[in-house]
């Protein structure tokens, strides 16, 4: 009984989903666009495009963007060098 416990664990940790590269790993293009759109507002200065957005909203969004980037470094498809979002 013991073997089918280990397969299965063994099997569920390879199925554990996507893995998502964290901010600090973007490529330098995407990481400085992404800081950007998040810079607060100052008096009279306008916040980033994405600095209305609650924190655990810009959690979800650098989550699911960093899963896409993950996805590109495990394919051989990501380029550090390219543009944001190229």
């Amino acid at each position: 009984m013991k073997n089918t416990d280990t397969k299965r664990a063994r099997k569920r940790s390879s199925h554990a989903g996507p893995r998502s590269l964290p901010i600090r790993e973007w490529p330098k293009a995407d990481r400085t666009a992404w800081e950007e759109a998040c810079r607060p507002g100052h008096r009279f200065k306008p916040g980033g495009a994405a600095s209305y957005l609650a924190e655990v909203s810009r959690q979800d969004f650098a989550s699911r963007y960093g899963a896409f980037l993950g996805f590109l470094q495990r394919t051989g498809r990501l380029d550090l060098q390219a543009a944001a979002a190229a």
